[in-house]
Formats: structure tokens, sequence, C-alpha cells
């Protein structure tokens, strides 16, 4: 396997992960292996051969084996759930459970309860965490602010 990517570019920006192998399966229907794959995850590279997973550059991660769009599971919640706010993100990094993800959601003074969330998303594999928030953090733009809302995972450091 051959990872492909900008030797002229500095190591430390993330980018998405390209391999080319002999070995690559050929697609569904498809005569011949592509040249060359996009693996959609975000990688920082650390040398030659070796890099560091960043996240993913898409919305697509894989829970025990099954697919799982994260846009799906905010499009399902903000369809279910009007009256709470909803954010559904990938968490890496865990080699005993591998990929999952975590919903934060804030709606509990409009009458919404950690039961409704996981009822409207009873068609999905299990979120790893279920973060209830008086109030979604907003970036500036309006965004959720994923930088915060990861930090709330992180046990608090004793002083």
């Amino acid at each position: 396997m051959t990872l492909l990517w900008d030797t002229g570019a500095p190591q430390e920006r993330a980018r998405e992960l390209v391999v080319r192998s002999p070995r690559l399966a050929r697609p569904e229907g498809g005569t011949r292996p592509p040249a060359r794959w996009a693996t959609g995850d975000l990688v920082e590279f650390t040398g030659d051969r070796t890099f560091r997973l960043v996240g993913r550059s898409s919305s697509l991660i894989k829970v025990n084996g099954v697919k799982v769009h994260l846009t799906h599971v905010e499009e399902r919640l903000r369809a279910r759930l009007p009256h709470a706010d909803c954010v559904a993100l990938p968490l890496t990094g865990d080699p005993l459970a591998g990929e999952g993800y975590a919903v934060f959601w804030s709606g509990r003074h409009n009458g919404v309860d950690e039961s409704d969330v996981r009822a409207a998303l009873r068609d999905f594999p299990s979120p790893s965490r279920l973060v209830d928030l008086a109030a979604v953090p907003r970036t500036v733009s309006g965004k959720p602010d994923r930088a915060a809302l990861l930090a709330t995972l992180r046990p608090a450091s004793p002083h």
C-alpha cells in the first residue's frame, strides 16, 4: 500500500488520506479496482508512511460495522424533536469501542428528555454518549462549537 500526499506540503496540515494498492477491492459492479482510494479519513502526516488520525472528512462513520451518516442522525432528531437543539459529533480514538458518536442536546426546558432522544434514534446504532446541556454552545457564526462540545466529554482536571 502507498500513501499518496504532496511531499512538498507541510506535514502538520490535515488532509484526506488517499491510498494506492494492488489489493484494493473493485467497487460493486465494477470490473477493476480503482487506481487510488480516498478513505474519508483526515490525517496529519507525522513522517514517512506514518500519520495521526484527526477525524473524518464527511459525516459518515462506522459503528460496529454499520455505516452511520451523522447528518441523517441530526435530521432525524430535528424532525422528531423540533423543540430540542441536537448535535451529533464523531468520537474516535477509543481502541476498545472503535468509532462511535455523541449526541449533545438541549431541550429539557421544552419538555424533552433523554428517553425522547433515544426513541428518536431507535433506527440508528446507539450513540456512545448522550450529553444533556443547558444550551448547545455556538460560534459567532451560529454553528455548533465543536471544540466546546467535545470539551464537555473530558473529565475536569483536579486542582
